[in-house]
Order: C-alpha cells, then sequence, then structure tokens
C-alpha cells in the first residue's frame, strides 16, 4: 500500500482479474524507482525466479537497496510481538 491502493487495482473484480493475468500495473509517477524494483521482483509470475521465493529466502528481500536504511539485527526489528486473546467460551463473536 505503498501509494493507497494495491498494484492491480481496478474498479471491479474483472477489472483486477484481467490485469494479473496480464501482469499488468499502473505505476504512479511518483513512485520511487526503488520501490518499484521491489514490487516488480516480488510479483515475478515464475515462483522459481520471484524474490523471497528463492534459495535465500526472505534474506533476498531484506537486501534488497529499498530496505538499505534498515537494520535487521536492532533490537526494534527483532522484538517479538504478544498478542493478546481475549478468553471467551463461545465463538458467537465472531457472527
Amino acid at each position: 500500500m505503498l501509494v493507497g491502493y494495491p498494484p492491480f487495482f481496478d474498479e471491479n473484480a474483472i477489472g483486477i482479474y484481467e490485469k494479473i493475468l496480464a501482469g499488468r500495473i499502473d505505476w504512479p509517477r511518483f513512485i520511487d524507482p526503488v520501490a518499484k524494483d521491489l514490487i516488480k521482483k516480488l510479483l515475478v509470475q515464475d515462483r522459481t525466479r520471484r524474490l523471497g521465493a528463492m534459495r535465500n529466502g526472505a534474506q533476498d528481500v531484506m537486501a534488497h537497496r529499498w530496505f538499505r536504511n534498515i537494520d535487521w539485527s536492532s533490537d526494534v526489528t527483532q522484538k517479538k510481538l504478544k498478542v493478546r486473546m481475549n478468553e471467551t467460551r463461545s465463538s458467537n463473536g465472531f457472527l
């Protein structure tokens, strides 16, 4: 959601479907070229060539230029999130 909408945005589901099949993305002029490169590599159709799905997995994503200022070894990036769960005996809250 870097630009406020997903890469294959369209007003209707058929339009989204057609854009996905065609691999067509309407890039806004203001998008950072490095961000565009990352998104394109994450959306490669051939999963054997897709960034993050190759031998090095997430390490390839983390090494991308878009994340060059992220210190992946810092306490902030290593901090585990704690999810607080409400104790309920019933699943009625989901209906």
